[in-house]
């Protein structure tokens, strides 16, 4: 968390983050499914663990007790929840919280906003929710039944919709570039770490796709996050033979805790 305040306040101080728009959803994050028998899992739920894993600390050790079963749709998932706070003008990821996937979307939506936020964007998921008296609030309205949304409230959640659609575009990058909405580890607290990680790699990328943008070259997401590899010192060719997302993830850990420590001393 700290290395990804830190990265952010430097886009900040550039201008690169305005904090004009602000948009807020949340994605599943899968972790490993587990093979619990229904009166464990009901154990779980109530925040208990299994007699039965007591008595045996490595079975135990291999099981996750903090993720949990949720359905949307016709989907299941198993995990955890990234709740993501997205800079409307630049599509970098300003904040963020890491929760079991059974939490709704919606509860994370008031401990986002701050007094730099000027304007709120969310679907209808998020109608009730409170802004500060600050804030705009640009969140989709809501129909129900034998109350229908008007023609104007639509044509206005159209355009709503059209700011708030840019966070999906976040969310598919660390999907299909990235490969990092999953988990491979056990307890929330090594999941908070892996999504927080991920979330600072968009960063990562999305500000070398922005540069890349100002100085006029090609959008080419393969070439961008080779270059953005070269900036970070990953200048062996296997790096990208083996997955350039992969390596930066790993390997920006170790920059940014090295350039703390440049500052520390600094200071």
């Amino acid at each position: 968390e700290k290395l990804f305040t830190q990265f952010n306040r430097m886009l900040e101080e550039r201008g690169i983050i305005t904090h004009k728009g602000t948009i807020v959803d949340a994605t599943f994050v899968d972790a490993p499914r587990q093979r619990n028998t229904r009166d464990e899992n009901e154990q779980i739920k109530d925040g208990k663990i299994p007699e039965e894993w007591k008595k045996k600390p490595h079975k135990l050790a291999q099981k996750d007790t903090d993720a949990r079963w949720t359905k949307k749709g016709n989907e299941t998932h198993f995990g955890y929840k990234d709740h993501a706070k997205v800079d409307a003008d630049s599509k970098l990821v300003t904040d963020y919280a890491v929760t079991p996937a059974n939490v709704h979307d919606s509860n994370e939506f008031e401990d986002f906003f701050t007094e730099k936020d000027e304007a709120a964007y969310a679907d209808s998921a998020y109608v009730g929710k409170k802004l500060p008296k600050h804030v705009k609030n640009e969140v989709c309205e809501k129909g129900y039944r034998n109350k229908p949304l008007t023609d104007a409230q639509k044509e206005n959640n159209r355009r709503k919709s059209k700011i708030r659609s840019r966070i999906e575009h976040v969310f598919g990058f660390m999907t299909m570039s990235m490969r990092g909405l999953t988990v491979h580890t056990i307890g929330l607290r090594r999941a908070a770490f892996n999504i927080g990680l991920t979330n600072l790699v968009y960063n990562l990328c999305r500000y070398s796709i922005l540069l890349y943008n100002e100085r006029g070259l090609p959008r080419d997401n393969c070439a961008l996050l080779r270059k953005s590899a070269a900036i970070l010192g990953l200048t062996t060719p296997s790096i990208y033979e083996i997955g350039v997302c992969y390596a930066i993830r790993r390997f920006c850990f170790i920059f940014f805790v090295v350039e703390s420590q440049k500052t520390n001393t600094r200071n």
